[in-house]
């Protein structure tokens, strides 16, 4: 009598994929929240373009 089983592997793998891919994406955020945070703005190449004042709107309730 031969026992019948669903093979492992492949929800294995499956899960894998998915934990490596939610790592991947959280790295990234985080990555970006740093730059955004060292930096002070979030142009990517980390300089901001020569019109970009009159998009930027000056915050007036700092201090």
């Amino acid at each position: 009598m031969s026992d019948s089983y669903a093979d492992p592997l492949p929800q294995a793998l499956t899960l894998t994929a998915i934990v490596i891919g939610f790592a991947m994406i959280a790295f990234v955020v985080i990555l970006a929240m740093r730059a955004r945070a060292d930096l002070g703005n979030d142009f990517v190449d980390g300089r901001e373009p020569p019109d970009s004042d009159k998009f930027i709107k000056p915050n007036k309730d700092k201090v």
